[in-house]
């Protein structure tokens, strides 16, 4: 055990090797040492590190509980132990990206010898350290549903965010991906999509200490109404009707869309299936629309008018004829 001056003593009862014969052992001593002096027995220095590297959600604070398998202790005496009861340790960092290390302050009471070992023999540290990690909390939350009308800028819906830490400033930025899903002219069509809206980065000092879990949201867009007019045309009766030209007032720039005019002879027909002539209030109507971006829009192109003007009828010269006073 530890001591100073303690005695120590050798007992030699034979001599070996080749030349043993020309040597005498020394007469024993008082104790029966052949030889003895007296030395100092000192405390050996112990050694504890945090191992397998201890890990926690961020939680915004830097500290961590350890439990004994989170120790090592090196320098005992073969056959001895210690278990350290140490709870409580301190990362050098309470941000994911900055926290590294973890140190735990030791006092005598954290020791625990298993039996036989004594702590005496023994100078204890004051501090264990070893490597840690601070892994990022799952950010949750949901997006509120959001939509436009087709042709204007996508408008997202504001994000709310739940378990967000203290104070930490962090923010959700919200991507809608139209992909596969755009029009000629490059624009989201017209239609209700589930889950478009999806949290795709965050922003602020502390994004650093979150994953992202935040819920996708819906998005809707409303088809636009299409406005413009139609030229008002006329024809002479009999001949094919001339259907006005259509002028379109908010068309998106590079959208491919179609506006047949269509002219409704219905009960306006003569004997031989023609339009009469007259003048027609807002006979002239798109009735429809039609070419591969079509389905983005609703009809909303004003009617116009439509005359058909009177044929000049045409025909032989009536022949000169004559007859005498009073006959027939």
């Amino acid at each position: 055990s530890v001591g100073t001056g303690k005695y120590i003593g050798v007992e030699v009862s034979a001599l070996g090797g080749t030349d043993a014969f020309n040597y005498a052992i020394p007469a024993p001593n008082f104790f029966g040492d052949s030889t003895a002096t007296f030395a100092n027995i000192l405390r050996a220095m112990l050694t504890v590190n945090i191992i397998n590297t201890p890990t926690k959600v961020y939680d915004g604070n830097n500290l961590i509980s350890l439990t004994t398998t989170d120790y090592e202790v090196i320098g005992l005496a073969a056959g001895e132990s210690v278990t350290i009861n140490q709870t409580e340790g301190t990362f050098d960092s309470e941000d994911v990206l900055s926290a590294t290390s973890i140190s735990a302050l030791l006092a005598f009471a954290n020791f625990e010898p298993a039996s036989g070992t004594l702590l005496s023999s023994y100078i204890l540290p004051t501090e264990a350290t070893g490597a840690g990690a601070i892994t990022p909390l799952a950010l949750t939350g949901s997006i509120a549903d959001s939509g436009s009308t087709y042709g204007d800028a996508l408008v997202t819906g504001a994000v709310t965010l739940d378990n967000v830490v203290g104070t930490d400033v962090v923010d959700g930025v919200v991507t809608i991906d139209a992909t596969g899903n755009t029009s000629t002219s490059g624009n989201l069509q017209a239609g209700s999509y589930t889950d478009l809206q999806v949290v795709t980065s965050l922003t602020g000092a502390d994004a650093g200490n979150y994953t992202i879990a935040v819920t996708p949201a819906d998005y809707t867009v409303d088809k636009l109404a299409l406005t413009g007019s139609i030229a008002t045309s006329s024809s002479t009766y009999g001949d094919a009707l001339v259907e006005g030209a259509v002028t379109l007032d908010n068309l998106v720039s590079g959208d491919l869309v179609g506006t047949p005019v269509t002219i409704d002879t219905t009960g306006n027909e003569s004997t031989s299936g023609n339009l009469n002539a007259g003048a027609y209030t807002d006979l002239q109507v798109v009735n429809t629309l039609t070419g591969t971006d079509a389905a983005n829009y609703t009809n909303s192109i004003s009617s116009s008018d439509y005359t058909v003007n009177q044929r000049a009828l045409a025909g032989a010269a009536i022949v000169g004829s004559s007859s005498t006073y009073g006959s027939s």
